[in-house]
């Protein structure tokens, strides 16, 4: 039973806070985490899926991949499905966004704002009603982010979350750190955003930290969450009757610099938080009037592919490109497949840092992002980059080698099976050079090594601000 429970949103790295008695209540799974893709189809890694089913403490799912805000419905419901199942979730939530646009449907590589008019509240009212569908429990929709500037030619956000939740007849999934940086960046306040919603079908809270980038507060879940948030959280805390989870989000690479201890401490101080909450949030009714303008559909388009890089090509497109936070968007979109990319091919972006420095490899992987689009998921992006950068004729001695260790390490742990790979040195004298931050040295040698399941022992450089950190986690 969850109920008044404290939790986390999984992360590598947050193990040992799991179960820890009067800690951790309940821990939310982005299933996407676990989905690999191979020749077009989706599926699971399934041993890591096993370890993360086998904590022990109750589950809850949060879907990632393929956001319900938009005209795009979202797909793999049936692997999504198979995911709640077996974890046995009390809800499932998802966020109300898009990340797909277009027929054929691309990729966004990042959760964009939907149009937020009558027509973007019926878009997503459907999408959301098509995943509720499918699911054998309740669902929620996760309140957003947004950085653009507001238009006159939308409903306020508050608004329009209460409309697409009424519309869907769903519940909600408070996330108060997106509506800190909405505020923070110029679209509605936090009080007026909690007295236009429904706040009695808020189910789940999100809590987190950011920072400020190109003049904006980001939501990076990158720390403990601004004190003047936990203020928020204990003022709205019994206005919510039906709530019965506050989790805490912070990403797998900030992870060792936030500490175990202290993302322990923030679980603590929300517990504290539930105990004497203060309670000064008011209601109000209010009344919309319909609004329209261009279609769900055009908008999705105009800034989906704005996102990914692509010159604006309409009217509506050419109007949002004046607008700052396409171009924090876009390098957005840049660092989350860098991260991707780096993750997934350690060995052969550390040697590409080490023989190229930071910064030529960072363009590198900018010149792969413009001539390739984003994919939903590392294993695709990296096996991308890889036949990309074959391509680009770099006469850097063991790059060949570094990228069929990595896929084939890639493809191990897919199957968790055993795959083996011919290259022209010991893959052990490779992984020791480039951990000493060195290239490899000597003639080459033909070996056939056998690559197991299994993490590479060896940290992936952190693209996040532009910039390679080789001492950082991987991203």
């Amino acid at each position: 039973m969850i109920d008044r429970a404290v939790g986390l949103v999984y992360m590598p790295g947050l193990e040992p806070l799991i179960g820890a008695p009067d800690l951790v209540d309940v821990v939310e799974i982005e299933p996407e985490m676990f989905w690999y893709e191979r020749d077009g189809e989706v599926a699971l890694y399934q041993r890591a899926w096993e370890r993360v089913a086998r904590l022990p403490v109750p589950k809850l799912v949060h879907g990632v991949g393929y956001a319900v805000g938009g005209t795009v419905c979202p797909a793999q419901l049936s692997l999504l499905r198979r995911c709640v199942d077996e974890l046995g979730v009390a809800w499932a939530s998802h966020h109300l966004a898009f990340n797909w646009f277009g027929e054929p449907a691309r990729f966004s590589g990042f959760l964009l704002p939907p149009r937020q008019t009558d027509d973007g509240v019926r878009a997503a009212a459907s999408s959301i009603r098509a995943f509720a569908a499918a699911m054998p429990c309740p669902v929620a929709i996760e309140t957003g982010v947004n950085y653009l500037r507001p238009r006159a030619d939308e409903l306020l956000d508050g608004e329009f979350v209460a409309r697409v939740c009424r519309a869907a007849d769903c519940g909600l999934l408070l996330d108060l750190h997106n509506l800190w940086a909405n505020q923070q960046n110029g679209r509605d306040s936090i009080d007026a955003y909690l007295a236009a919603l429904p706040l009695d079908r808020v189910i789940e809270v999100h809590i987190a930290g950011g920072f400020a980038l190109d003049g904006y507060w980001l939501d990076a879940h990158s720390g403990p969450p601004p004190d003047a948030l936990f203020d928020v959280l204990a003022d709205v805390l019994p206005c919510l009757p039906a709530v019965r989870a506050v989790c805490f989000e912070v990403l797998a690479p900030f992870v060792p610099r936030v500490g175990i201890d202290g993302v322990g401490a923030v679980l603590e101080r929300i517990r504290r938080v539930w105990s004497r909450p203060r309670g000064r949030v008011s209601t109000v009714t209010r009344t919309c009037t319909p609004v329209t303008g261009p279609s769900a559909e055009a908008w999705e388009h105009a800034l989906g592919s704005l996102a990914i890089g692509e010159p604006p090509s309409t009217p509506l497109a050419r109007a949002l490109a004046t607008d700052p936070a396409v171009g924090l968007l876009a390098k957005l979109v840049m660092q989350g497949r860098a991260g991707m990319v780096t993750g997934a091919l350690r060995l052969t972006v550390r040697l590409l840092v080490i023989a190229l420095g930071p910064d030529a490899t960072f363009a590198l992987l900018e010149r792969f992002c413009r001539a390739s689009p984003p994919r939903p998921f590392a294993s695709a992006e990296s096996e991308a980059f890889a036949a990309w950068l074959a391509g680009q004729e770099l006469a850097l001695p063991y790059l060949a080698d570094a990228l069929a260790f990595d896929l084939a390490s890639g493809r191990a742990e897919s199957t968790g099976e055993p795959v083996e790979v011919t290259l022209s040195i010991d893959p052990r004298v490779l992984c020791e050079a480039l951990g000493r931050g060195e290239l490899p040295q000597g003639d080459p040698i033909r070996v056939v090594a056998t690559v197991t399941p299994g993490p590479t022992e060896l940290a992936a450089p952190d693209f996040r601000d532009g910039v390679a950190d080789s001492n950082a986690p991987g991203v």
